[in-house]
């Protein structure tokens, strides 16, 4: 079974052979090809670093609680997910994201490695900023304009406590201090299971 972790070991570094491999896995994962509804894109990081610092506190959050997600800021590597802003027909490049993310999830599994999808955005993101970021620190094209979804967030996890009100500090690269709460929830609507037949 799969562990979802919200905390990483931000030291550890995935070995290139293993990095290797799940960037094949994304190069080559099959997709629902849809003529002009694919406009979709995963920018990888490797490194906790400046840019993913100035990136990650900008969408990865949950208002409710005011806290940011720290997956995003600690793991070894994180894929983001985006697709185009005011996609005209978000379910292709929304498909998309599910099947090369559940792959890649997959695949980080099978390589030994923890990963979690990291989905909790703020209420409000400002695309326009974000945007500004990914062209400063990222080899984006100026006219490709996204809006980022989710995160898979790969490397070593750090469990998470039993206190879901225990908030934590965590001091950025970029001078900004956010925090965090290293708890997994598990309460609330589950899907539907007909495992019968």
């Amino acid at each position: 079974m799969r562990k979802n972790y919200k905390l990483y070991d931000p030291t550890y570094i995935i070995p290139d052979n293993l990095q290797r491999e799940l960037d094949t896995c994304v190069q080559s994962c099959p997709t629902q090809l849809c003529d002009d509804s694919n406009r979709f894109a995963v920018v990888r990081s490797l490194r906790v670093d400046v840019a993913r610092h100035s990136l990650a506190p900008l969408i990865f959050g949950n208002t409710r609680l005011k806290v940011w997600e720290a997956a995003p800021l600690t793991s070894s590597c994180a894929y983001f997910f985006a697709m185009a802003p005011n996609e005209s027909q978000p379910h292709h490049p929304m498909l998309h994201l599910g099947i090369i993310s559940g792959m890649l999830v997959s695949r980080a599994l099978e390589l030994g490695l923890d990963a979690s999808f990291i989905a909790c955005r703020w209420d409000t993101v400002d695309h326009r900023l974000v945007n500004k970021v990914l062209h400063k620190h990222y080899t984006i094209p100026a006219k490709v304009k996204m809006d980022i979804q989710l995160a898979v967030c790969i490397g070593r996890g750090i469990p998470s406590g039993h206190a879901p009100g225990k908030y934590h500090q965590l001091h950025l690269l970029t001078g900004q201090t956010v925090r965090y709460i290293n708890y997994i929830n598990t309460k609330g609507a589950r899907p539907q299971h007909y495992l019968t037949g």
